[in-house]
């Protein structure tokens, strides 16, 4: 009769599968597969995101050849609202900005001008000469409008009253040997020398080629 031994149930292994197997071989077999897609998917939108910078490049190129062609036609309004429009898409080029000022100041606009030349001289450095041109553009501008505005109140001053009382030009007037009698003698004297210097003159003028 066998001797039942409690340890003989631990030395016991379960069956192997062969199911099993076939199923662990095949998630390997997927691993590289859904590494390569994740890899694909990761990597796909660099193409586009490239050629979207150079599609970008080019246009900016583009409007600032048409910008540059409209300054020179002295076409400014046009190429200042190009240049404002480059400058602000593209910040990283300060030198657009300063394009749109001399536009806006070519185009008469001394109040845009005035904007685009500080926000110029705020994002570059005092040792740029274009940064030092603005300065004295900006200083130009400011003079002139400063000028402007004197014309303006000089032109809404009401102007100043006669010195001269009434009393006193109606008397002179009324005089007999005052100046109202004098007039007609002036105007002949002047007349006669008039002619004798018309005369001086086409004499003189004979001799010029």
């Amino acid at each position: 009769m066998r001797d039942p031994s409690p340890d003989r149930g631990c030395d016991r292994q379960p069956p192997v599968r062969r199911g099993s197997n076939r199923a662990v071989l095949r998630r390997a077999n997927r691993a590289p597969l859904f590494l390569a897609l994740l890899c694909s998917l990761t990597w796909a939108p660099q193409p586009a995101r490239a050629d979207t910078t150079q599609d970008a490049a080019a246009a900016l190129r583009s409007m600032e050849a048409q910008a540059t062609a409209a300054y020179r036609s002295r076409d400014f309004t046009k190429a200042a609202g190009l240049f404002t429009r480059m400058a602000d898409a593209a910040p990283q080029k300060p030198i657009l900005r300063y394009n749109a000022a001399r536009a806006w100041h070519k185009a008469g606009a001394l109040a845009v001008a005035a904007q685009h030349y500080a926000r110029f001289i705020q994002a570059t450095s005092p040792q740029l000469e274009h940064h030092r041109r603005a300065v004295t553009h900006l200083a130009a501008i400011k003079a002139q409008q400063q000028q402007q505005h004197q014309q303006q109140q000089s032109a809404q001053t009401p102007p100043t009253a006669s010195a001269t009382p009434i009393s006193a030009t109606v008397q002179e007037r009324a005089a007999p040997g005052g100046s109202h009698w004098r007039r007609p003698a002036m105007w002949i004297t002047g007349a006669l020398g008039v002619i004798g210097l018309g005369v001086g003159a086409a004499v003189y003028g004979r001799g010029a080629l």
